[in-house]
């Protein structure tokens, strides 16, 4: 049987042809690997039916195991497509050029953004929400965007990250592929011991976060008599109340409990 490289046949074609072409011929197109079972095969252009020292039967060619395009074949749907399993090994993940991830320069410790989408493949649905207590450079965002535009999802992720460069490269990665973001700096405890608002806590800053969290827009300050009123989205006001014994008093359970009264 003759044999020519698939490059050759394919080179003229277009993705698609190509593609095409290749799973029309998948049954006679093939690759070859080393098997010490067959290793003393004479090398002289010719396919033989052979038993491997497990008994195995296989196709060797010129001392090698024929592996045939057609064993890589999936019915997705109805239409055979070209895929491999995955595995607990993946080695197909490089740490390479890491470095131009999300368009963001990070010392260490970035992930691969392939490796995370694979992660949330596996690990979620278009519903999930997505927790990184350890942001670093914003791979899991940068991620989690990627797979909503991809399968049209509606995952959100939390960040946590305690570091001074959350805002200048963690926030920043996010913005550069998600459009706007903007986070809340946690840098006194909410509430004291009593239930209290903590003193130093910045309430513009956790007014902004309560809108955001809402709305998912900026947030623009307005006057207003109502000292609880942040502003009305999509037809809905947005009231924040932080005084204790109050009916919308944000409870000490820190931001999960937060109480958002929605007045049309």
């Amino acid at each position: 049987m003759e044999t020519c490289p698939l490059n050759s046949k394919i080179k003229s074609m277009t993705g698609k042809e190509a593609l095409e072409f290749k799973i029309k011929n998948a049954d006679r197109i093939f690759r070859t690997a080393v098997n010490d079972s067959f290793s003393k095969t004479p090398k002289d252009n010719i396919f033989r039916r052979m038993f491997s020292k497990n008994g195995l039967a296989k196709i060797v060619y010129n001392a090698e195991e024929v592996l045939f395009a057609v064993s890589k074949l999936k019915n997705f749907n109805g239409s055979l497509l070209p895929a491999d399993t995955i595995g607990d090994i993946w080695t197909d993940i490089g740490i390479n050029n890491l470095h131009n991830e999300g368009g963001v320069q990070f010392q260490n410790g970035k992930k691969p953004l392939k490796l995370i989408d694979r992660v949330l493949k596996l690990a979620t649905d278009k519903n999930s929400i997505v927790l990184d207590s350890f942001a670093g450079s914003g791979t899991t965002a940068h991620a989690v965007l990627n797979l909503n535009a991809e399968d049209g999802g509606n995952r959100k992720f939390i960040l946590v990250e305690m570091e001074d460069y959350a805002e200048k490269i963690t926030a920043e990665r996010v913005r550069r592929v998600g459009g706007s973001f903007g986070f809340y700096e946690v840098g006194e405890p909410i509430f004291d011991d009593e239930g209290e608002l903590n003193k130093n806590v910045d309430i513009e800053q956790l007014r902004e976060y309560i809108w955001y969290s809402e709305t998912r827009t900026k947030y623009e300050k307005i006057s207003t008599e109502n000292k609880y009123y942040l502003g009305e989205y999509k037809g809905t006001g947005i009231y924040f109340n932080y005084e204790k014994n109050s009916p919308t008093y944000l409870d000490i359970d820190f931001l999960s409990t937060i109480k958002i009264r929605a007045e049309n």
